[in-house]
């Protein structure tokens, strides 16, 4: 993982350790070469927290101008017992981000990231149940320090679209975030050298699916109306056998009449690097690009994908 190039450890053995209840004060010294961080824990150590606390930790940070990470390490909390982490000074405040064994943070992600001179970290048990507990690794980056890759996720005729973008190094996902249309990372920027950026969204493969889509299909594989948008054509391979049949209509009969909820050997969106050009005359399938590849410094290519949503042949869908 990409914090292995800084100076602190990312499992924070390098870094000053607090307990719930404790005040912190996080200096602005630090740097994304070497950053200033703290680690902040529900105060059990090894065994499981205790029923019936309410504490109360207030990290003080030395300028607000930077950007405060919060990079949870471990996370296991029993059903009833809450977490919340208010974004400023006042406790009583609105914006807050609250965490349960429900709704879990990330672990071990850029996530949480903010810049104000006051946070609280307030954790309630109640008198049933218990758990591992929470650590988090916080961490003080200047922006000075910060290098931004945005991604652009869309549909052929240019609306946004949401897609969870993945960034891999070597093989192993160093990122993970929800993109709508522009989204930012800051990493140290020789991690860009090789970065793999791709785009997913396999839910609710039934969308924008219905008979009409069909009846496109059947007029292109007749000769009758032929599809010419490279997109459209691959959206029309359901059954990703890299042409178009009648099987790939059964597929999509079945899908719009509840007999499969899923295609059996395709996602539910395809999204396509938009530096490749898609030749409808060549091999289009053979010649399909979903990710991009960084090769400079900085993140170039940006990652520009394409969304093209299988078996939906007149962009019906919204996702």
């Amino acid at each position: 993982m990409f914090l292995s190039f800084f100076s602190f450890s990312p499992d924070g053995s390098n870094s000053r350790e607090f307990a719930c209840g404790d005040y912190v004060f996080l200096p602005s010294s630090g740097s994304v070469f070497n950053p200033d961080s703290v680690i902040i824990n529900d105060g059990s150590g090894e065994a499981d927290y205790a029923n019936n606390q309410h504490c109360e930790s207030v990290v003080f940070t030395g300028d607000p101008s930077h950007i405060h990470v919060f990079l949870f390490k471990e996370f296991d909390l029993a059903e009833g017992d809450t977490l919340r982490i208010y974004i400023g000074r006042q406790l009583c405040g609105e914006w807050y981000l609250e965490f349960t064994k429900e709704n879990p943070p990330l672990l071990d992600t850029w996530q949480y990231e903010y810049n104000e001179s006051q946070y609280v970290f307030e954790f309630i048990t109640d008198s049933v149940g218990t758990a591992g507990g929470w650590e988090i690794l916080t961490l003080m980056v200047g922006w000075a320090d910060q290098f931004w890759m945005s991604a652009d996720v869309h549909t052929e005729s240019g609306d946004d679209l949401f897609a969870l973008v993945e960034m891999y190094n070597g093989g192993d996902m160093i990122s993970c975030y929800s993109s709508n249309c522009m989204l930012y990372w800051q990493y140290f920027p020789a991690l860009y050298e090789g970065i793999v950026v791709k785009a997913f969204n396999n839910s609710d493969h039934r969308r924008g699916i219905t008979t009409l889509d069909i009846i496109i299909l059947k007029k292109h594989i007749l000769g009758l109306q032929p599809i010419t948008s490279p997109y459209k054509l691959i959206a029309a391979d359901v059954n990703n056998s890299g042409d178009l049949s009648v099987l790939d209509i059964i597929e999509m009969r079945k899908l719009i009449l509840g007999i499969t909820d899923t295609f059996a050997n395709n996602q539910s969106w395809r999204f396509l690097n938009d530096c490749y050009e898609l030749d409808v005359d060549g091999d289009l399938y053979g010649n399909i690009v979903d990710s991009v590849i960084c090769t400079g410094f900085f993140p170039e290519p940006f990652p520009w994908f394409t969304g093209v949503k299988v078996g939906d042949l007149n962009e019906s869908a919204t996702n």
